[in-house]
């Protein structure tokens, strides 16, 4: 006499074909896709970020293509001088050649005195580059940025001594974009700045 065993009890398996039905289409169709983002979409997508805030949204007034402005270094001061060191300032003149008002975020710097050394600061401007004004056919904005710095150590100060000067100074971008670009830890951009002289 034969038994009769399930296959899912005696290890049978059937593999004669079955006709697909809609059910089996059903459960397909509904089944979760997991959702694969390419490695560099990332990376085109900060571009195209900066792209946007660049030229303007779509449907903004103002479309104006924003030009990188300049920055030179136009002197050092020494402000104050004692016993336990000094203290200076890096005067920074920067040109807006936008018609668009730009906020000046960080900026950051190096300076180099002869025979005493190299020093790095950091400061925050909390200051806004003008927009600018039709002046003869062109655009100008301007700002004077006083970065501080502070040496230490006895002598008879730096005053007259030489130094180089190099920086850069983050500024942010016009338009709602703006917020899209911290939120995503995009790099703001920047302007350097450079110079070398004497101590006054």
């Amino acid at each position: 006499m034969l038994t009769y065993l399930p296959a899912a009890i005696s290890g049978y398996q059937d593999t004669t074909p079955r006709r697909r039905t809609a059910t089996d289409d059903l459960r397909l169709s509904t089944r979760p896709q997991r959702s694969r983002q390419p490695a560099g979409a990332w990376a085109a997508i900060a571009s195209l970020l900066v792209l946007i805030s660049t030229v303007g949204l779509p449907g903004c007034r103002t479309r104006e293509i924003i030009v990188q402005p300049s920055a030179f270094v136009s002197g050092v001061k020494l402000i104050e001088q004692t016993p336990e060191g000094a203290r200076l300032e890096v005067i920074v003149e920067l040109e807006n050649p936008n018609l668009t008002p730009l906020p000046l975020a960080h900026s950051g710097y190096t300076i180099t005195i002869d025979g005493v050394g190299t020093y790095r600061f950091a400061d925050r401007p909390r200051r806004t580059l003008p927009a600018g004004v039709e002046e003869g056919g062109s655009a100008v904005g301007r700002q004077t940025l006083r970065l501080p710095m502070a040496m230490s150590g006895p002598g008879n100060g730096p005053a007259g001594l030489t130094y180089h000067v190099e920086g850069s100074v983050l500024y942010e971008p016009p338009g709602a974009i703006r917020k899209l670009l911290t939120e995503s830890n995009v790099p703001l951009p920047s302007v350097p700045f450079s110079g070398t002289g004497t101590i006054e």
